[in-house]
């Protein structure tokens, strides 16, 4: 399964255990088929989407992608405002 992995599939096995062995395969395999980013990657996602496009819309034609990635990746993992802030600071100082 995309999430939960081993001891997800057990708790299922055992939920489903009445219901026969095909509602096990049923069940684990349709958590295969439709896995699900957590919430929180989408948020990541979506706000790092944003800053790309404020940095781009800021820098004009000044703005690179490679740089861009270097300030995000550079950062590490850090909260959203923070990383916010530092991308802030790349448009401020090559803007």
């Amino acid at each position: 399964p995309a999430q939960g992995g081993r001891d997800q599939v057990i708790v299922k096995a055992k939920v489903a255990q009445a219901q026969g062995a095909a509602a096990v395969i049923v069940i684990n395999n349709s958590d295969d088929m439709f896995p699900m980013p957590a919430p929180e990657e989408e948020i990541g996602k979506i706000k790092i989407v944003e800053l790309r496009e404020k940095a781009k819309a800021e820098m004009g034609d000044a703005f690179d992608i490679r740089e861009f990635h270097d300030v995000f990746l550079s950062s590490g993992a850090v909260p959203l405002d923070i990383l916010e802030e530092r991308v802030d600071a790349y448009i401020q100082e090559n803007g």
